[in-house]
């Protein structure tokens, strides 16, 4: 039987997540583990020669993605000869398109608008509801580049602070569009995070602010803590994986009244603080779930 190797795509081998993946595969026979650095790709005579001996001696070459925006350059270099579950979803980390997905598919969610242009802003601010709202970068994680707005300035500012971030260090993704979302007031501080693999729910956590701060996310702050049986989030969480067959994600709700709305999904979550909450070995589920691929 040839090796079956994992492959890790991102910029960061020191992780939380790499680490946890290392681990799990280090317990198993024939597989073994890859990191593969976005930010020294170079398409030279040692990367040839690694590919080829990669297709003589590997039954399976499977890769959990780290970064989907510089991956798929990856994806194009191993072509066939690499088993990649998101390759053709990996658009949903997209926000705005994230909440095409949910409209055309009947899953309740914020209205959400596209910025285009200044001409058409104060359209655009009226189609939400109007002040205040929620301003968002359409790509980004950990809560960052996202905000409540109350006036036009506020917008203009946050546009102009986005073409800012754009350096050297941080020249992917290009994409910085730029959306206005409705703002659910009763659902500030707190939101619900679904971690799914294929079509099975690992769990699902609440996330609640400690800062007074309207975003929950674990990495700013937010407090984590296992929540079951939320009937209606679950089977939102399962129609969402069976309409993006999507391998893997992080499904974001918030909660208005008594109904709950999808906000994001996120295609390479973050697991420390749900492993934290919830006691689940994630990266070995998504390790036992590629191999069945």
């Amino acid at each position: 039987m040839k090796n079956i190797i994992f492959f890790y795509i991102g910029s960061n081998n020191n992780s939380y997540r790499i680490q946890k993946i290392k681990e799990n595969i280090n317990n198993l026979n024939n597989v073994s583990f890859d990191f593969v650095d976005v930010d020294q790709l170079s398409l030279n005579t040692k990367c040839i020669k690694t590919m080829s001996f990669m297709k003589r001696n590997c039954q399976n070459i499977g890769y959990f993605i780290g970064n989907f925006y510089k991956s798929i350059y990856v994806i194009q270099m191993f072509g066939n000869d690499i088993l990649f579950p998101q390759a053709n979803t990996w658009h949903l980390s997209d926000k705005f398109n994230a909440a095409i997905f949910f409209k055309k598919n009947n899953i309740p969610t914020p209205t959400t608008a596209l910025i285009s242009t200044h001409k058409t802003l104060q359209q655009t601010i009226s189609s939400v509801g109007g002040f205040p709202c929620i301003i968002k970068r359409t790509t980004g994680s950990g809560g960052n580049f996202v905000k409540i707005v109350n006036t036009e300035n506020e917008i203009l500012d946050f546009i102009q602070k986005m073409g800012k971030n754009i350096t050297i260090k941080s020249i992917f993704p290009r994409n910085i569009s730029i959306i206005l979302q409705q703002p659910i007031q009763k659902s500030y501080g707190t939101d619900y995070r679904v971690l799914c693999i294929k079509n099975k729910i690992l769990g699902i956590i609440k996330r609640t602010a400690q800062n007074n701060s309207f975003k929950a996310n674990i990495s700013l702050g937010g407090k984590a803590e296992i929540v079951d049986n939320i009937i209606e989030i679950e089977k939102m969480s399962k129609q969402i994986m069976k309409k993006s067959k999507l391998f893997m994600a992080g499904i974001d709700f918030i909660k208005n009244d008594s109904s709950y709305y999808a906000i994001e999904i996120n295609t390479s979550p973050q697991i420390k603080g749900f492993e934290q909450a919830t006691n689940i070995n994630v990266t070995k589920q998504i390790i036992k779930a590629l191999l069945n691929e």
